[in-house]
């Protein structure tokens, strides 16, 4: 059991080394990305919410009467959650310019002479970098 657990503790923290690593171009990439999916939920969610209003407003016979006001309210938290997104990527596009944050990790390798053969050793090498 506790060699699962160092096991599971190693790869989760090589995991979250790996993935952290940044450029000063991602935070870039990042604020574009959530630009583009912030206009497909805005314009998905009034998409929805027209269709909801449509639909409330059409004969109660063909179709449920809470369709219509889901439909309204889904797209209601569409609309929400593309003007969250749009904050959030002008936060990553403000922040990008001012700091950036570097975590590497890659493996170094070293030369060594050993009984008389040149061979070659590799050792895991983290660096960090916090630019202002």
């Amino acid at each position: 059991m506790k060699n699962i657990l160092t096991i599971f503790f190693l790869i989760l923290f090589t995991g979250q080394v790996m993935g952290q690593a940044m450029t000063t171009t991602d935070p870039n990439q990042k604020s574009k990305n959530q630009r583009t999916w912030a206009w497909l939920l805005t314009g998905g969610g009034a998409a929805m919410a027209i269709g909801g209003i449509a639909l409330t407003a059409s004969d109660p016979d063909y179709f449920p009467g809470w369709i219509g006001p889901a439909m309204i309210g889904a797209g209601a938290g569409m609309i929400g959650g593309g003007i969250i997104l749009f904050s959030a990527a002008k936060r990553n596009a403000a922040g990008s310019t001012n700091t950036s944050f570097l975590l590497n990790f890659k493996l170094e390798q070293q030369k060594q002479i050993k009984s008389l053969q040149i061979g070659q050793t590799f050792y895991p090498a983290l660096s960090f970098q916090l630019r202002f």
